[in-house]
């Protein structure tokens, strides 16, 4: 039967929050490989698989809730003491997560495989908790009662909120968990939030409050004879079935009142960028009803124009938040795969991020996300040696793997460092020349040949992998950088390693631009990588290795003038202006006749004939109509 369209969102909703916490525990498991010993990583796991297990199971999703059970108990014990954290448990937790992400969000065919593999996963669960002389029993003071044959185990959420008074009444606490763990298999939490200073403490009075989660096939009214001591009111005694119920009626009265309160909802990414597409449109009306309002007499005209202008810019920086992410969201992933990929290939690797918060557009960071796989997979394959060959070079026998993201002169860089061997300079200069990419007798510098690599079908390694190989990673890079309006640049240094840094625009939508002339021409150049505008006064005599130099405030910048640039034939004007930008750490100036404003321009493509135009970024439509280069 068709899911209706209610039942649609709140699985909609489900998978999200699934798959986050999904994420979430897959980055603490990792972490927690890295430092065993740290408490707060083990209690953030050990939350977090508690939150999915009720979350599954308050959905229907009854496979993956049983998993993520087994995964719980073996945090639960090692949170306790009761078990090391080893990479063998890292193993089975990090294999459950992958199983867990197949159950809740996976194909037919996908989900079925989990399950298969899920009794595989709990066998060597029990088998890890029989290793360390342990059992899933939270209470192993006493043995748990007898199950009856053919009676279905059942998980039940006791909360024990005591008064005051318990301890005067001559209640005991530990007897009553002791008589709950008799019954099956318990977990119990414990707040002690409300316990106050020593000073102000009474020791006759109780301020605790108790969860235990049991799992048993005993009867509903044994757990309830377990507390007869405490009154009716001091217990709440509900089964997963009627937590999940519950739990079901409050979800969906909740999304009822968020839309009725105009709380957050889904939007589809085609939307979002259809949103984007409308709001360039609208940038360029504004722009066409500016320049109307500028020759209108008409004050009311001339009103409507300022706060129509005031609205657009908002709504143009409103819609373009909503497409900004942090690069940290691809982070958890690349972490994952460098892990693995070093195991499969017998290396120790670790990975190192900085600059998680970092923000870029989404769609940039979904293109983006395989080229930085590509790169890391180059890294760990080619470039960080075995731990043999490293501790007799004098490094430490695991490799470091370097990933930041940064903003700089208006543009996104991604910068993937190694501290491997570099690139072998010798072995592509050699795979180039017979290649015929460059002539026999040539010799270009290091640069030149580093970049060499981004070549489609080159690679210099000596046989193909189930990794690497073929030469066509580092082409899949360069092609979908240069797509996405970027760039992409290889530094090595032998013997201590390689550097790709990866320049990328802020967002492929819309720009603050500064509108000049040149002529009767008018270009855009983007307003974040002007840092200033001055009058240009050339020195005579001012040029060196072929290039012309301004002398700005005692600093020494090159310039290039537009009207040479693009072959403009008509005269400079009198005053000319110099735009001093900066880009990649240099700083630099463009000349110009005038600067006329500064305005937000919709990025238009030049189409595949004019795309690879040097200098040129893209074109954009003008208020009057006509068309500007970028």
């Amino acid at each position: 039967m068709a899911a209706s369209g209610e039942e649609h969102e709140l699985l909609e909703v489900f998978h999200d929050e699934a798959e986050d916490l999904l994420g979430r525990l897959e980055s603490c498991l990792l972490e927690l490989e890295s430092d065993p010993s740290c408490g707060s990583l083990l209690d953030e796991g050990f939350r977090l698989l508690h939150t999915l297990k009720g979350t599954c199971a308050m959905y229907g999703f009854s496979d993956a809730a049983g998993l993520a059970h087994e995964v719980e108990t073996l945090l639960d014990r090692a949170r306790h003491g009761k078990m090391p954290i080893t990479s063998d448990l890292i193993e089975l937790a990090l294999s459950a997560r992958d199983a867990l992400s197949a159950l809740v969000s996976g194909t037919e065919e996908e989900a079925a495989r989990a399950r298969m593999a899920t009794q595989v996963l709990m066998d060597g669960m029990q088998g890890l908790l029989a290793s360390e002389g342990g059992d899933v029993a939270s209470f192993d003071a006493e043995q748990p009662v007898a199950e009856p044959e053919g009676q279905e185990e059942e998980t039940y959420h006791v909360v024990i909120r005591p008064r005051g008074d318990l301890f005067v009444r001559g209640v005991s606490l530990t007897g009553i968990l002791a008589e709950l763990a008799r019954l099956g298999r318990t977990s119990v939490e414990v707040d002690a939030s409300k316990v106050p200073p020593l000073d102000s403490l009474d020791p006759e009075q109780c301020y605790l409050e108790i969860g235990v989660e049991l799992r048993t096939s005993a009867p509903e009214r044994a757990i309830r004879d377990a507390m007869m001591f405490l009154d009716e009111g001091e217990f709440v005694c509900q089964s997963s079935r009627e937590q999940a119920a519950q739990a079901g009626r409050a979800s969906r009265a909740a999304l009822a009142r968020a839309k009725q309160r105009g709380g957050g909802v889904r939007v589809s990414t085609e939307r979002l960028d259809d949103l984007v597409d409308l709001v360039g449109e609208l940038v360029t009306t504004q722009m066409l009803l500016r320049d109307a309002a500028a020759e209108s007499n008409d004050e009311r005209v001339q009103r409507v124009a300022e706060v129509i202008e005031r609205l657009t810019h908002d709504m143009r920086e409103t819609v373009l938040d909503m497409r900004m992410v942090p690069i940290g969201s691809a982070f958890g992933r690349f972490a994952r795969y460098v892990r693995d990929l070093s195991k499969e290939l017998g290396k120790d690797v670790v990975l190192k991020t900085h600059g998680a918060t970092t923000e870029l557009d989404r769609m940039v960071i979904e293109r983006i996300e395989e080229p930085i796989l590509h790169i890391i997979r180059n890294c760990i394959d080619h470039g960080i040696e075995p731990p043999v060959e490293r501790r007799l070079a004098g490094k430490p026998e695991h490799g470091t793997i370097s990933l930041s993201a940064y903003h700089a002169s208006g543009s996104m860089y991604v910068r993937i460092s190694d501290d491997g061997r570099g690139l072998d300079l010798a072995a592509v200069r050699e795979k180039a020349r017979a290649a015929g990419l460059i002539q026999a007798d040539a010799e270009p510098d290091d640069r030149l040949l580093a970049q060499l690599v981004f070549e489609p079908g080159f690679s210099t390694a000596s046989r193909v992998t189930a990794v690497s190989g073929r030469g066509v990673g580092l082409d899949v890079v360069k092609k979908t950088v240069t797509d996405l309006q970027g760039s992409v640049e290889l530094i090595s240094e032998p013997g201590r390693g390689m550097t790709v840094l990866i320049r990328l625009p802020l967002t492929l939508a819309i720009i603050d631009g500064l509108l000049v002339a040149v002529g009767d021409e008018r270009y855009v150049l983007p307003a974040s990588m002007i840092e200033e505008c001055v009058t240009f006064e050339q020195p005579e005599g001012w040029a060196a290795h072929g290039r012309d130099l301004l002398d700005i405030r005692g600093e020494t910048v090159p310039f290039v003038r537009l009207r040479t640039f693009f072959g403009v034939s008509d005269a400079p004007g009198q005053d000319e202006i110099a735009c001093v930008a900066s880009a990649d750490g240099e700083r630099f100036a463009l000349v110009v006749d005038k600067v006329e404003d500064r305005l937000p321009v919709v990025i238009k493509s030049l189409g595949r004939a004019l795309r690879r135009t040097e200098g040129v970024l893209g074109a954009s439509v003008l208020g009057d109509g006509s068309v500007a280069l970028i």
